[in-house]
Order: C-alpha cells, then sequence, then structure tokens
C-alpha cells in the first residue's frame, strides 16, 4: 500500500498471473452518495478462426491446401481391414509401404494429412471445398477417378482440372459409368489424357481405347457442360476442355522420359504427332456432335 500525496490517496498494485486471455472492466457501486470502483476480471472470449473476415480465412485455406504439382490419386485397401478400396493420396499408400508401423496412422485409418481440414466442421468444409478441390487430380486408372468422384459426392462441383497419364484400356460402359460420376463436376476446365491410352482404330487395342468410345463416354458430360456455359460470356469452351497430349509419350530409350538430350527419339516425335491428331480428331467429333 503506498500514500500519493499529491492526490491524498492510497494506491495499491497487485499482480495477476493467468494460464488464459483475461480481460478487465472497471465498475462503479454506488451507495448513497459513496460510490466505490472495482475492476471485475473475466476470461477472454477464446478465439475463433470463423470470427476472421472470410478473406483471411480463404488465405489460410489457401496455406493449408497448397500444392506444388498434381495431385496423385491410387487405391488402397488395408488386408487387415475389412473396408472397401478407398481413394486416397498417392503418398498414402507410399507411406504404408515404407514406414511399416501403424503408429503413424490415425483412428481413422488415414495417415494425418492436411485435407483434414476439411473434416472440422460444416462451415469449413463448404469454405475451403472449392479450395482443396481446384488443383490438378491427376489418376493412374479411370476406376480409380470413379472412386475419388464417389467419395466426394457433391463437392465434385468444384473439381477443375482430370489428368490421365495413364488410364488403361477400358470397355464403353466402364467409360460410360466412370465419366458420368464427372456430370456433377460444373466447374470443370481441363480433362487431360494421354496419347498413349487412345488408339485411332475403331477397336480396342491392347491397354487402349479407340478414339470413338472415348468420345462416345464422355459425350454426355460435354453436352452437359455446353448446355450450361452456351451464351455465358467469358465461359470456357468444352472444346478447349478435353486435350490429348504426349506428355508421356513411352520412349524405346529412357522409358517415359527421352534420355537423348541433343533432340528427341523417333518414338518421342511419332508419339507428340500422333497426340496432334487424335487431339484434332476428338475436338472434330464433339464439335460435330455438339454443332459448335
Amino acid at each position: 500500500m503506498q500514500y500519493n500525496r499529491r492526490t491524498g490517496q492510497f494506491t495499491k498494485t497487485i499482480t495477476i498471473r493467468s494460464d488464459f486471455p483475461i480481460v478487465f472492466q472497471p465498475i462503479t457501486l454506488s451507495h448513497g452518495s459513496e460510490h466505490r470502483h472495482i475492476i471485475d476480471v473475466k476470461r477472454a472470449p477464446a478465439f475463433r478462426i470463423q470470427d476472421l473476415p472470410p478473406e483471411l480465412r480463404n488465405n489460410i485455406y489457401r496455406f493449408v491446401l497448397q500444392e506444388d504439382g498434381p495431385v496423385r490419386i491410387e487405391a488402397y485397401k488395408n488386408s487387415e481391414e475389412r473396408r472397401a478400396r478407398r481413394p486416397v493420396r498417392e503418398s498414402f499408400v507410399n507411406q504404408m509401404s515404407t514406414i511399416g508401423g501403424r503408429r503413424y496412422i490415425d483412428h481413422y485409418g488415414q495417415v494425418p494429412s492436411d485435407y483434414s481440414l476439411l473434416r472440422v466442421n460444416k462451415q469449413f468444409n463448404a469454405e475451403a471445398s472449392p479450395i482443396a478441390y481446384s488443383h490438378t487430380f491427376e489418376f493412374g486408372r479411370i476406376a480409380i477417378m470413379g472412386l475419388f468422384l464417389e467419395s466426394i459426392g457433391e463437392q465434385s462441383r468444384y473439381v477443375k482440372n482430370i489428368s490421365l497419364p495413364n488410364p488403361g484400356g477400358w470397355s464403353p460402359g466402364d467409360g460410360r459409368k466412370h465419366f458420368g460420376l464427372l456430370m456433377g463436376a460444373s466447374g470443370l476446365r481441363k480433362l487431360v489424357v494421354e496419347v498413349d491410352t487412345i488408339s485411332r482404330g475403331s477397336g480396342r487395342a491392347h491397354n487402349k481405347v479407340s478414339v470413338g468410345n472415348f468420345v462416345s463416354a464422355i459425350m454426355p458430360l460435354m453436352k452437359k457442360l455446353h448446355r450450361e456455359r452456351k451464351g455465358f460470356s467469358g465461359a470456357e469452351s468444352v472444346l478447349e476442355i478435353v486435350k490429348v497430349t504426349g506428355r508421356r509419350v513411352f520412349c524405346g530409350h529412357g522409358g517415359f522420359k527421352c534420355k537423348n538430350e541433343t533432340e528427341e527419339c523417333g518414338n518421342c516425335v511419332q508419339g507428340r504427332e500422333s497426340a496432334v491428331v487424335l487431339d484434332g480428331m476428338v475436338r472434330k467429333m464433339l464439335a460435330k456432335a455438339l454443332k459448335i
């Protein structure tokens, strides 16, 4: 207790230690002509990310869910669990095959992932899903793409880019089934397939599908997107969505990557030329069917 000669009042200094944030609220108690001033100490409300402006929350979602490249999806089934095969990130399969211990897996049977942010609550899922699914998703087989689309359900409307580097041979029925699951992807911008998965002929070649069956499988999706985007300025043309590339053309010298540093080998040149031809055939068949 200290006496202040200038004010003629006694003052006392106290120290408050707390493990959580606190706030001070001054209160004046009146009793007749007397007034007593006290300070009410309360625990401060907990900080909630939901209290931030939407712009800041979106910046946080982008930081957490950022990707350096395509998100590779594989199918996984644990032989010890009685669960159906499910789509997971390729990194999950790699960790399972190299770590060898279950202590890295949470009680949901998954390796911890940044995409767990979508499971916090409904608000996080609704706000972060457009960011999470805006990346390029790459599938080794068309059936894995189907598993992925089935697992995310209505969130497929946020899917922007699909890459099928080596989907393998599939029947027309399988194609219609799996590409049909993309019908909800109203924001789809790119559907990329590799030239070594499509054949020019009308029949089904080894591990390839004919260009006619491919176009037939994606036609319902293209018609739907064409109807939805027709008349809207700035909307991507459906002819710009599908792309046949030669990015992973098989090279006889170096597998999927040519080792000839000075110039491309004959296989690479032929593959890229075939990609241009097949891409033109797909565009022409789509344009004719959609009357563009």
